[in-house]
């Protein structure tokens, strides 16, 4: 069962990567600043979003190994 469950999150990643492979690729030529910046601010949205999950995952899965040591 532990087994299975380490591959829970790299399946959800794998499965989240190729939904957004599947997004039209961004062209930031020709952009007006407004443009470029509300195109920006989605992918830094996006990168927060991904690096708190990872995060948040890292610090459960560590817990029961933290609550051995103390």
């Amino acid at each position: 069962m532990k087994s299975l469950l380490r591959w829970v999150p790299i399946l959800i990643a794998l499965a989240i990567g190729a939904s957004v492979a599947m997004w039209p690729p961004l062209k930031f030529r020709d952009l007006s600043g407004v443009e470029f910046a509300s195109r920006f601010s989605t992918l830094v949205l996006f990168s927060l979003l991904i690096e708190r999950t990872v995060e948040i995952v890292m610090s459960i899965w560590r817990a029961e190994e933290a609550n051995k040591r103390e």
